[in-house]
């Protein structure tokens, strides 16, 4: 089974938020993406999924 086929789990999707948290106060997006984001990341069954919604954070890390 593919890594991106495994299931999210609620500590994943915890620390996405964060990632989008911290985004949203450096600037890096808008209050808009990060409610779509949340909304896409809290949704997310797997993991494919929920990188898409944090993707672009590993400079937040």
């Amino acid at each position: 089974m593919d890594e991106k086929d495994l299931r999210v789990s609620d500590a994943e999707r915890e620390h996405i938020a964060q990632l989008l948290q911290r985004a949203v106060g450096l600037g890096l997006i808008s209050i808009a993406e990060f409610g779509d984001r949340m909304d896409q990341a809290m949704a997310a069954r797997t993991r494919g999924i929920s990188t898409q919604s944090s993707r672009i954070f590993l400079v937040c890390r």
